[in-house]
C-alpha cells in the first residue's frame, strides 16, 4: 500500500494489489507513446509522460481514504540490566564496524544473545504478572497469545514488473 497523508487525521492509500497492478499495465500497453517520443523538449516529453501515467495511475489504482486509528505503544520491557547490555551490544557492534575485527562480532553476537534472553525473561515475567493480576484470567491468557501472535505477522510486498524489469 502507498500512503499520503492529508491535514486531518485521515490518510489515503493506494492499494496495489495483482489485479490492480495487473489493470495498470494494461492500461500503459494501450497508451499512444508517439507523443512523448516526437516531443520537441525534454519537458514537454516529461509533461505528456506525467500526465498519461498518472491518470493511468489514478484509473487502475485509486486513492482510498481511511481514519488512522490510534495504536498503542509498545510496551518495553527494559530494565537497568537489559539496557546495560543493549549499550554493550552497540559498542560492540560499533567497534566491530569500525575495525573489522572478528573478536568484536563475536563478542558482539553474544551480548546480543544475551540481551535477547532477558528482553525474553522480562516479556515473560511481566505476562505473568498480568495474567495473575487480571481479573478475567481467561481473557488475559488470550491477549497475551494474541499480543504475541500480532508481532510475528509480516507485510507482503508487492512488486510491479514490466518486461522482467
Amino acid at each position: 500500500l502507498v500512503k499520503f497523508y492529508s491535514q486531518n487525521n485521515s490518510q489515503g492509500l493506494r492499494c496495489l494489489n495483482h489485479r490492480n497492478l495487473n489493470e495498470l499495465k494494461a492500461l500503459l500497453q494501450q497508451e499512444d507513446w508517439e507523443p512523448v517520443i516526437h516531443a520537441l523538449s525534454a519537458e514537454e516529453a516529461y509533461n505528456i509522460l506525467n500526465t498519461k501515467l498518472s491518470l493511468a495511475f489514478n484509473t487502475a489504482c485509486p486513492k482510498i481514504k481511511k481514519r488512522s486509528k490510534p495504536r498503542p505503544k509498545p510496551k518495553i520491557f527494559a530494565d537497568a540490566e537489559a539496557l546495560q547490555l543493549k549499550n554493550n551490544y552497540l559498542e560492540r557492534l560499533q567497534q566491530y564496524n569500525m575495525t573489522g575485527n572478528e573478536d568484536y562480532k563475536k563478542q558482539a553476537a553474544e551480548i546480543k544473545k544475551s540481551y535477547d534472553l532477558r528482553l525474553r525473561s522480562l516479556r515473560k515475567e511481566a505476562s505473568e504478572n498480568y495474567i495473575n493480576f487480571a481479573d478475567n484470567k481467561s481473557k488475559a491468557v488470550w491477549n497475551v497469545i494474541n499480543n504475541v501472535r500480532a508481532r510475528k505477522t509480516q507485510k507482503s510486498e508487492i512488486n510491479l514488473r514490466i518486461d522482467g524489469k
